[in-house]
């Protein structure tokens, strides 16, 4: 699977159904950076690799519980506390698209998709990233599963468990 998605809460489900059903996905993100003075700083594609021995995007600290509360609160809510300083940041708001970013990341997640399926895909790094603008790129942390993280108590549970995002009601 090949996750494109741009809320912390679509890959945190997406996530999850790669640890329970010991489903390989691809995660791709971007990102258009700019300075102070409005130039341009950075355009980051980062690829994700999850498969039961790579570390997950909680592991990674790429996804986060409060921006996945903030995504989830009703819009009045979500603004009232960007107004009283609870909530920083653009979360739930637009942001930059580059479309020559966005090419790279999908060109990026092909590659690493193809790595997948080839013979010599366990030497490639699970997780990196590539800055479009300035040529700089870097293989990210941690390159293990983190020993206490939620995904390894999920491992392969498939439908024996309930998703921890299902109500129990």
């Amino acid at each position: 699977m090949i996750c494109a998605t741009d809320s912390h809460g679509s890959r945190a489900i997406i996530n999850e159904l790669a640890s329970a059903y010991l489903l390989p996905v691809v995660d791709m993100g971007v990102q258009a950076g700019a300075k102070k003075n409005a130039d341009l700083a950075a355009l980051v594609a980062e690829i994700s690799v999850l498969t039961p021995v790579t570390p997950c995007l909680w592991c990674r600290r790429r996804i986060s519980a409060e921006v996945i509360r903030a995504e989830n609160l009703p819009p009045d809510q979500r603004d009232r506390l960007v107004r009283e300083g609870y909530l920083v940041g653009g979360v739930g708001g637009p942001a930059p698209s580059v479309m020559a970013l966005t090419a790279l990341g999908a060109g990026l997640a092909t590659c690493a998709l193809l790595a997948l399926l080839s013979r010599e895909g366990d030497v490639c790094p699970s997780g990196y990233w590539v800055d479009g603008l300035m040529g700089d790129s870097s293989e990210t942390q941690p390159a293990e599963p983190v020993a206490t993280c939620r995904c390894r108590q999920r491992i392969g549970v498939g439908d024996s468990q309930p998703p921890p995002f299902m109500s129990q009601a």
